[in-house]
């Protein structure tokens, strides 16, 4: 018997236990407090109530002007105003794209090369600040 689990906030897919009988949906708890959201630990039967991926994305250091604009982007969704997407808010251009990925795997193999037994933490700030630097992040 193959089992699958899988996270989605794709809520289309949180209906499928409707359809089939052996699909089961599952979600952590979550406590939310004034927009911010903690997450219990606990499993629960059923979908979620709603989606917490600007929270998750917040908690994540996303920077704050893409959780704005996604804040925006989500309230006008939800009122069911016509949306208009800038483009120059919201770089998805291919060059980015693969500039990331390349900026990505360099920092990758750097990381990998770090023996963190041997690290001093001012050694490994040091690293990070030369990251930062070299980046522009």
């Amino acid at each position: 018997m193959a089992r699958t689990i899988f996270a989605t906030h794709y809520h289309e897919l949180t209906e499928l236990p409707d359809r089939f009988e052996r699909i089961v949906n599952y979600n952590v708890a979550v406590k939310e407090t004034y927009g911010k959201i903690l997450f219990q630990r606990k499993i629960k039967r059923g979908p979620c109530d709603k989606s917490y991926g600007i929270q998750v994305a917040e908690m994540a250091g996303l920077p704050s002007a893409v959780i704005f604009r996604a804040t925006e982007i989500l309230n006008k969704l939800i009122d069911h105003k016509p949306l208009r997407i800038r483009n120059r808010d919201i770089p998805m251009k291919k060059k980015s794209q693969e500039n990331f990925l390349k900026v990505y795997s360099k920092i990758s193999k750097e990381i990998s090369n770090i023996d963190i037994n041997e690290t001093t933490p001012l050694q490994a700030l040091d690293f990070l600040a030369k990251i930062k630097k070299e980046n522009e992040l």
